[in-house]
């Protein structure tokens, strides 16, 4: 797969299977459209392109209303090419897109810049300058300017539309097996290994604390099942969340506890994938009450995980 920084010069993409959007956690809803984008490239034995952003538009556009995402451009991209896309184009949306007209958007961008003869996107999507663009816009300008539309219908998880917004809702309220069921895959944190304050050690129940990109959303406090990869080996985990009430700490601190592990975790990335949410945080009067809530912690995770991951 190859990414594109930036619009690409006119005559590089030719007769292309298009899919447009954010993607923002490229949920089951995005990946039907790309399916879609895919499906139709193969059947006429061309390449399909994604078109996406260096950043959530309204990080421009109302930055008071920028969601913390559900993805990096980078997670964005090897999902995409997991969806067998042969180019990603990563617009610069201030620069690139934020002024452009609709027509501007199918004359410059589609046409000339992609060379779009099939152009995949959902039932709400707008484009444009001040989203002007709709869907029977695209359609229009698509009969005119010779590329073809095709409308990805709405994917519905457990009776209601998956969409990215959802899907944060779900991880801010920790029910991480909607937002898995949205995502079609398991909800994951990458993060940093970094030094904490050793406290889970001295309870008997050492801690990886992880330092995560700053722009991804973060599960809502609580004690959650969890699995991480460690040098190719899976393990069951317990993660918290939050600001550890019972040891007075004022921050909100993500870290997780592997079953049974014994190594260095210092300095290594970990990517963490959430089974199910355990328990609310809670402040304990004893520490020696927290500690028994860990052990149950512990072996609730282990119940709730399949043992043959290890």
């Amino acid at each position: 797969m190859r990414i594109i920084h930036g619009l690409p010069e006119r005559g590089l993409l030719n007769s292309t299977s298009v899919a447009v959007g954010t993607f923002d956690g490229v949920h089951v809803g995005h990946q039907n459209l790309i399916k879609r984008a895919r499906q139709e490239a193969d059947a006429r034995g061309t390449d399909t392109v994604v078109l996406t952003f260096d950043r959530h538009p309204l990080e421009i556009i109302a930055p008071e209303r920028a969601p913390r995402l559900l993805t990096t451009l980078p997670e964005r991209c090897a999902l995409f090419e997991a969806l067998r896309v042969d180019h990603v184009v990563i617009a610069d949306f201030e620069h690139e897109l934020r002024d452009l007209s609709a027509q501007r958007f199918m004359d410059d961008v589609l046409v000339s810049r992609l060379g779009a003869t099939v152009v995949c996107v959902g039932e709400r999507f707008a484009f444009g300058q001040g989203r002007a663009g709709t869907v029977e816009t695209l359609m229009t300008g698509g009969a005119a300017l010779g590329f073809e539309v095709r409308i990805a219908p709405t994917v519905v998880v457990d009776g209601m539309p998956a969409s990215s917004s959802r899907a944060r809702q779900a991880i801010l309220t920790g029910e991480v097996s909607v937002a898995s069921a949205i995502l079609g895959r398991p909800y994951r944190l990458e993060g940093l290994v970094v030094r904490g304050d050793g406290i889970g050690r001295t309870l008997g129940f050492p801690t990886a604390n992880l330092a995560t990109d700053e722009r991804i959303i973060l599960p809502g406090d609580g004690v959650y099942t969890v699995t991480a990869a460690v040098d190719g080996e899976r393990w069951i985990g317990a993660c918290s969340m939050g600001c550890r009430p019972t040891v007075g700490g004022t921050r909100r601190v993500l870290e997780v506890h592997l079953l049974d592990f014994s190594g260095d975790l210092y300095g290594s990335t970990l990517v963490v994938e959430f089974v199910s949410h355990l328990r609310a945080q809670v402040r304990f009067d004893r520490l020696e009450d927290l500690i028994a809530q860990m052990a149950i912690d512990a072996e609730a995770a282990r119940r709730q995980t399949s043992i043959g991951l290890r």
